[in-house]
């Protein structure tokens, strides 16, 4: 097993240990044995489900609705701030725009350097397994290259 998985099954199964003994509290207090303890163990399990379902969705409509806007302001402000080369029309991804960046030999250090910075972030996101942040900054990514883009064009010489 690879250690990267290792550490994963690690993690779950010490993520348990505090609802084992919940489990194993809740049999003994109501002697209701092994049957007690499962039934626990799953009430457990649907109340966390509920709660991680019902803010997942809070989140993206949140999003949706001036999440979105806001997130693509920013990034397009910061993509300003930072003086990035203008994207070409079939950049969409965040990551593939800040890799070509940061792999341009031709842009100046600071440009580069900064680029290399904000992809370092969103491999962290990764890592720390923030799929959904992730999957709102590429979908609002779209939207601030387009802006970009056309800004560029329209203040260019």
């Amino acid at each position: 097993m690879e250690p990267q998985a290792r550490t994963y099954v690690l993690n779950m199964v010490l993520a348990f240990v505090p609802d084992l003994v919940v489990c194993w509290v809740a049999a003994r207090l109501t002697g209701s044995g092994w049957s007690g303890f499962f039934i626990t163990l799953v009430a457990l399990q649907a109340i966390y489900f509920f709660f991680w379902f019902k803010n997942a969705l809070w989140a993206w409509l949140l999003f949706w609705i001036y999440g979105k806007r806001q997130m693509a302001a920013h990034l397009e402000n910061y993509f300003i701030d930072s003086r990035f080369p203008v994207p070409d029309d079939y950049t969409t991804d965040l990551d593939d725009y800040l890799s070509g960046i940061s792999n341009n030999d031709e842009l100046d250090t600071t440009t580069r350097v900064k680029a290399a910075f904000e992809l370092g972030t969103l491999n962290g996101f990764k890592a720390a397994r923030r799929f959904s942040l992730l999957l709102q900054i590429n979908s609002a990514t779209g939207i601030a290259l387009k802006r970009y883009a056309r800004l560029a064009t329209r203040f260019a010489p």
